[in-house]
């Protein structure tokens, strides 16, 4: 095994992340991030994030989201890149970063599929769109928007 692959292999097993984890600790919840590809979907003067980001798909009634505890900013920009802006031919803008508390907060779940990697799906949802606009709601209250680098 390459010096690098090793370094990081240590790394991962011996960082805060996992230190915390195995404790179980509330403080340090895994955090979510939903990319944001459009303006419209947040406000940067005001740092809002409009609650259009958090609705549902259609289809499945299920909202996309990535895991990104232990991860850098330059790493969780690539991760929005990879994954959201690539394939949607989009620039991913911003992201709205929010945590699984946030989420019970707004009576849903989240559901780990891990594909692609770190993928997690806020589950939970109810076929009707009133209930539904009310609980995106509650997401965008509770996320913080961060403006992606340019």
């Amino acid at each position: 095994m390459a010096f690098p692959k090793v370094f990081y292999f240590i790394w991962g097993k011996l960082s805060w992340r996992n230190v915390f984890r195995s404790q179980g600790s509330a403080v340090f919840d895994d955090l979510l991030v939903r990319f944001l590809t459009t303006n419209s979907q947040f406000t940067a003067s005001t740092g809002r994030i409009r609650s259009s980001a958090f609705l549902p798909s259609p289809q499945d009634l299920k909202l996309s989201v990535y895991e990104i505890i232990g991860l850098f900013p330059r790493q969780i920009w690539k991760l929005g890149r990879m994954y959201v802006g690539r394939p949607s031919g989009r620039n991913v803008r911003a992201r709205a970063d929010l945590s699984h508390p946030a989420v019970a907060a707004a009576g849903l779940a989240t559901e780990r599929d891990g594909s692609p990697r770190r993928h997690v799906s806020i589950t939970g949802w109810q076929t009707s769109k009133e209930d539904q606009k009310d609980r995106a709601l509650v997401l965008a209250q509770n996320a913080r928007l961060v403006l992606a680098p340019d």
